[in-house]
């Protein structure tokens, strides 16, 4: 059932990651800071019925020979890239916000049970 080829070249791919030491980047860190939310806002139910049926009507392109790889990568490409940018406004205007407000709120009154000093 799997080949002997596709365990080897797993097994090669996992050793040289294995042995990597990537450099962190601060475009990858943002764009996966908005990942729980691009699942969440392209798993919904509006989401899959008003925009996948309705404004990019993906069912009428099944039909459509050659192009239809070629939309399905390009639907994709926009719908991440417009899901992340809705995660990043969410993030900026609602997450950072809140939590300042709380830790303003509750870091004062939050202290550690054995020493009675504020958590930080």
């Amino acid at each position: 059932r799997h080949s002997f080829l596709l365990i080897f070249i797993a097994i090669n791919l996992l050793i040289y990651f294995k042995n990597t030491n990537p450099k962190p980047s601060r475009f990858v860190n943002l764009i996966a800071s908005a990942s729980f939310g691009i699942y969440l806002i392209h798993t919904h139910p509006i989401t899959l019925t008003f925009v996948f049926r309705q404004i990019l009507n993906l069912p009428g392109y099944y039909n459509n020979g050659n192009m239809f790889y070629l939309q399905n990568i390009v639907y994709v490409i926009d719908l991440f890239a417009v899901c992340v940018v809705i995660d990043l406004i969410r993030q900026y205007a609602l997450e950072l916000p809140l939590t300042k407000l709380f830790t303003k709120l509750f870091g004062k009154i939050h202290k550690n049970s054995y020493t009675g000093k504020k958590c930080t």
